[in-house]
């Protein structure tokens, strides 16, 4: 056999077989069920908020409904990546997630901050996330040896400035890092009632910076203080009133 003949019959063999898998690939096509499912239109980056021209929608095997991905893009925007998605990759759920669950706050143009704030000087530790707090600048005051009563009495003490009002709180913890308890604390590497002494809110970064730079003031002549905020604009219940008259309803 000469090597044109054979070089011809290889050539038809391999288009033929080209041929079959195509032909076997249709044919699997329209005998397995597919459905629509959202895939990454491009590649998606992590801690980007995704949006609808991300995203792709493709015919993929009806099997992968038992896969943790979402199928309908109107499911997907609006959510934020916690990794990296390839270009045509599927979505799955914990790739993406609300925003307020990944970075603590729904509102994107919030920071997230925390300080720690002792519990005698926030409430007594019973700070919990969902709560408006208000933060005060405290300026230690200090007293010399040489004045008289009389004029110890006419000297101004600590001085207070208002920092923020009405931040919102989206998270405690200890000073372990450790989430507390149903109660309001935890339990120590010791077995002792631990409060939580680190409070994280979301504000604007403006705020942010002025709430770092306090607690960085509280080594010197400054201090920080916590408290509840009151619910400006809100009516009062009549039976608060009544209890602060000492009264019944």
């Amino acid at each position: 056999m000469s090597r044109k003949i054979l070089v011809a019959i290889l050539l038809v063999s391999s288009l033929a077989a080209v041929g079959a898998g195509y032909y076997g690939r249709q044919q699997w096509r329209a005998v397995t069920p597919t459905m629509a499912v959202v895939t990454a239109a491009r590649a998606i980056p992590p801690y980007v908020l995704i949006t609808r021209d991300m995203l792709a929608e493709r015919q993929l095997p009806e099997s992968l409904r038992l896969e943790p991905i979402f199928l309908r893009t109107s499911d997907v925007v609006g959510k934020m990546s916690s990794v990296s998605i390839p270009a045509g990759g599927l979505v799955y759920r914990e790739f993406a997630v609300p925003m307020d669950a990944f970075r603590l706050s729904a509102d994107p143009a919030l920071e997230i901050v925390s300080f720690p704030a002792r519990p005698e000087k926030a409430v007594g530790g019973q700070i919990r996330p969902g709560q408006r707090i208000n933060v005060y600048r405290v300026a230690i005051g200090t007293q010399t040896m040489s004045l008289s009563p009389e004029q110890a009495l006419a000297t101004k003490g600590a001085e207070s400035k208002l920092l923020t009002s009405g931040v919102r709180v989206v998270d405690v913890r200890t000073a372990q890092g450790e989430a507390p308890e149903a109660n309001g604390t935890t339990q120590d590497g010791r077995g002792r009632s631990a409060p939580p002494t680190i409070i994280t809110v979301a504000v604007p970064s403006e705020t942010a910076r002025a709430i770092i730079a306090l607690a960085g003031e509280t080594r010197g002549s400054y201090d920080l203080w916590v408290t509840l905020a009151p619910l400006d604009g809100q009516e009062v219940p009549v039976q608060i009133e009544a209890d602060r008259a000492g009264g019944q309803p």
